[in-house]
Order: C-alpha cells, then structure tokens, then sequence
C-alpha cells in the first residue's frame, strides 16, 4: 500500500500557495491537510495536525522557516519552496530534503517527491523512518541513506569491479555507453543511463551540470563563467578534467552550491 503524506503548505504568497495546491493534486499520494500564510499560523497548524510533510517557504514576512523550525520539536519533513537561492546550504542543515525554487516546475516538483518516497520505503528503511511510521524528517547525510547508491558494479570481461563513489569524479554519456571516470583518471563503462543514476545517487553530491554529464560535488575545484552565459567546472581529478555547465543545468548546481 502507498503510504499518504498528510501535507501543510506554508506560503505568505497566496498565489503561490494556490498554485502549488493545484499543482499537487496530479500527486495522490500527497494530502494537503492544511495551508498557512505565516510562519505563526503555520507553528499552529503543525501543531494541531501534526503532518507528515511541510512544503515551505523560506521567507515568511517578517519571519523565516527557519524561525519556525527553531520552534518545532519534532519537525516533519520539509520541501523548501523560494525564489531565492542563497539559502541553499542553510537549508541543508534543517529538516530539508529538497529545495525548490519559484515557480517551481512540475518536473521539479515530481523529482522531489520521488526522493521523498524512496526515503519512506520500506525496503530501503531510512535511517530516520519510525515504528509508526512517520518520519521526522531528519535530513540524510551524504551517502548515509540506504536509499542512495554507495557503490557500483562494473564490468570487465568475466569480473565485476566495486568502485565506491567517493572516487567518481563524474559519470558522461558518450554515444551509447555511460562512462564512469574516477579520481584517478580511469573510466569505466557503467550499465545505466544517467537519468538512472541522477535518480539512485544522493542529489546533495552529484548534480546533473549538462544533459551528457553528471559530477560529484565534492570534485569541483574551480567555477568559472564561460561563453554565452554558461559556467565551467574544474574538477580535482588528476587530468583537471573542465566540464561546461549549461544554462539550463546551472540552477540545479546553484541550489546545491550557491556560487
């Protein structure tokens, strides 16, 4: 059975608030329980009816959802929604499994709450999931959530290696194949397409920069500005390996890495 999130929306923002509402109902697995317009409505509403998820704004007038979450004791789990990016990495460190920025995309959107139920699965048992089955929303550290991918096979004739993916520099598509290049300057073809991957690797350490090319966070040496309004990464790795970011790609590298 599909578990339902009993859900709360905090937006000061009524338009917003509408239109994510709206949005949510082609996602039956969300119930939207209750709406609030303040981080003070909001600290009320959470309390009464205690939900399983919030989406929430960053910037409540006079207020922020950080205030609010100060005063939470046991918050649920939170999608940041804001038009802002600066607040990236703070939101990081609250209840937060994702962060999206206005007007947020359908596409987003569903991203977002298919990390959310692969937290939840029984299967992959969160570290933060509960006997009753509400999760507090404590938010995953990097690689600590079974839910994510720590390794990978690779095969090589008759064997299968296991790399770890701390040492994957980044994975690109080339023609037909998936290639993994790893710290070290190998590369390895891999059985999965990138959307695969972006989908079973933890999204605070690898970000899709560019359709053919998905990079670990923790490689990026170097942001540069680069022709018609794109960036460049320049890796750690030992052949100081420069990935263009695309126009389109560079939020998703903003949302995890505020540059």
């Amino acid at each position: 059975m599909k578990k339902t999130f009993r859900t709360v929306l905090v937006d000061d923002e009524p338009l917003a608030l509408a239109r994510l509402q709206r949005m949510l109902c082609a996602h039956p697995e969300v119930a939207v329980v209750g709406l609030a317009a303040s981080a003070e409505e909001a600290n009320v509403t959470i309390h009464n009816l205690h939900p399983d998820l919030l989406f929430l704004d960053i910037q409540l007038g006079a207020s922020t959802a950080f205030d609010l979450l100060r005063g939470l004791a046991d918050p649920p789990v939170v999608i940041f929604t804001t038009a802002y990016d600066e607040y990236a990495l703070r939101a990081f460190e609250t209840p937060g499994i994702d962060y999206l920025l206005k007007p947020v995309e359908p596409e987003r959107l569903d991203r977002a709450l298919a990390k959310l139920r692969r937290l939840v699965t029984t299967e992959s048992r969160p570290h933060w999931a509960q006997p009753n089955g509400r999760a507090p929303g404590v938010l995953p550290t990097a690689s600590a959530d079974p839910a994510y991918m720590c390794r990978v096979g690779v095969r090589l004739g008759d064997r299968t290696i296991v790399l770890n993916v701390d040492d994957v520099a980044y994975f690109a598509a080339d023609d037909k194949y998936v290639l993994i290049h790893t710290t070290t300057g190998k590369e390895y073809i891999v059985d999965f397409a990138l959307s695969q991957l972006q989908d079973r690797l933890d999204p605070l350490r690898f970000v899709r920069v560019h359709r053919s090319s998905l990079v670990n966070l923790d490689h990026i040496r170097e942001i540069q500005k680069w022709f018609g309004g794109r960036y460049r990464v320049v890796l750690g790795d030992t052949s100081s390996t420069a990935l263009v970011v695309s126009k389109r790609m560079a939020r998703n590298l903003r949302t995890v890495l505020p540059f």
